[in-house]
């Protein structure tokens, strides 16, 4: 795939600090490299505009209809969508676009369509949408923290990933809306307390659980406290052990 296991592990090694951890994670993602996209993005027109939301770029993929002619595994699917330059042109396209100077803004709108795109269909797949978009998140904030020098080449990653979350979207039937909480579930999610989970999780013997529930407490503390997040780590555990799932709107 070239971007789940890679990034995520790359982020692990960097969160370590250990040289050779993050030497062999890069090495690792050299082997894994493909070039999905084929082509270099087309350059913004207008460079006055204002980018549209996420969402909002979303509810015109929606409009769209768009037909999906290829068949196969939920994976294989998208990793052939990155390629299509159509998707790339409703992706990022004129009213929505990625940019060195809206990185952080678009960070938070790209993980609330992944963690909603997650909860609409729970999956292998959306989960490491979510896991993946954690670890660029990640990398993304300690880079910046070091400087803007690269962040041209961190609008780029961006841009790819939302190209591909946007191939999962379209993938799953390009739902018009995503789950969302209610008053009286948001009070549920609110009262439950991160250790709770943190703790409750580490007592399940499957990875991609644990990882889910770090990559959500992550991103609620360091990101963006989206109820959305926590409501999914609480979900996660709910479907290992006896905890109350969170109902969803």
């Amino acid at each position: 795939m070239g971007l789940f296991h890679p990034v995520i592990r790359l982020s692990f090694a960097i969160m370590h600090g250990d040289k050779g951890l993050i030497a062999d994670a890069l090495a690792y993602w050299a082997i894994r490299f493909e070039d999905m996209y084929k082509r270099m993005l087309p350059p913004r027109i207008d460079m006055s505009a204002q980018s549209i939301t996420a969402e909002a770029q979303w509810l015109k993929v929606h409009a769209a209809k768009p037909e999906i002619t290829r068949f196969g595994g939920s994976l294989q699917i998208c990793e052939m969508l990155c390629s299509d330059t159509a998707l790339h042109d409703i992706s990022v396209a004129d009213e929505f676009f990625i940019t060195e100077e809206n990185i952080e803004l678009k960070m938070r709108e790209i993980g609330d369509r992944a963690i909603g795109l997650y909860l609409y269909e729970p999956a292998l797949t959306t989960l490491h949408a979510v896991t993946s978009f954690q670890a660029l998140a990640d990398i993304t904030k300690r880079v910046l923290a070091e400087g803007n020098g690269y962040r041209p080449l961190l609008a780029e990653l961006w841009q790819r990933y939302w190209i591909w979350l946007t191939g999962l979207y379209i993938e799953k039937g390009y739902p018009k809306a995503l789950p969302t909480l209610d008053k009286d579930t948001l009070a549920y999610v609110n009262a439950i307390d991160w250790a709770d989970i943190a703790s409750g999780i580490r007592k399940v013997p499957e990875v991609h659980a644990i990882k889910m529930v770090f990559s959500c407490k992550w991103l609620f503390e360091e990101l963006d406290a989206n109820p959305l997040f926590k409501a999914s780590a609480i979900n996660v555990l709910a479907d290992h052990t006896h905890v109350k799932p969170v109902k969803l709107s």
